[in-house]
C-alpha cells in the first residue's frame, strides 16, 4: 500500500522548495524518483528549477519519454520510466498506478479556490482507494 503524503502550499515558492526538498532527500537515501507532470510545459518548468538548484545539491534528472535507468525522471506521460517507487504528482488528477510506488507525495494547493478544489478531489480520491494519507506543512 503507498503512503501518501499531502503537502499544503500557501505560496507558489513553497511549491518550488518543497518539491526540490522532497527530490533532494530521497535521492540522498538512493530511491528513484518520477516527478509527474500534466504537460510538456511544466515538464521543463520543474526541469530548469533542478538545474538551478546549487553546485552543493545539485541533482542528475532528465525528462523521459521512454524507459530509462536514470534515478530522477520528469515526465508528462503516466508511465514509471524509471521503476521508481517515490512518486510526486503534480497532475490535477490522482495517477491510475499511484499503487506500484511506495511513496506518493502531493502539493495541497492553496494557492487559488480552482487548485484548491483539486486538492481535495485528490485527497478524497485517496480516502476512496483506503490508502494511508498524511497531511503536512509545506517542507521549508
Amino acid at each position: 500500500m503507498s503512503r501518501i503524503t499531502f503537502l499544503k502550499v500557501k505560496t507558489n515558492q513553497e511549491k518550488l522548495v518543497s518539491i526540490t526538498k522532497i527530490v533532494e532527500r530521497h535521492f540522498d537515501s538512493a530511491q528513484n524518483i518520477l516527478i509527474s507532470t500534466p504537460n510538456d510545459q511544466v515538464a521543463n518548468y520543474i526541469d530548469q528549477l533542478l538545474w538551478r538548484m546549487t553546485e552543493e545539491s545539485f541533482i542528475p534528472h532528465k525528462i523521459a519519454t521512454e524507459p530509462c535507468k536514470d534515478a530522477v525522471i520528469i515526465t508528462s506521460t503516466p508511465e514509471n520510466f524509471n521503476e521508481a517507487s517515490v512518486l510526486i504528482n503534480l497532475c490535477p488528477g490522482c495517477p491510475p498506478s499511484f499503487n506500484e510506488f511506495t511513496t506518493v507525495y502531493e502539493l495541497y494547493d492553496l494557492t487559488h479556490p480552482e487548485k484548491e478544489a483539486l486538492s481535495k478531489s485528490r485527497h478524497e480520491s485517496y480516502l476512496q482507494s483506503n490508502s494511508k494519507i498524511f497531511m503536512q506543512d509545506a517542507i521549508n
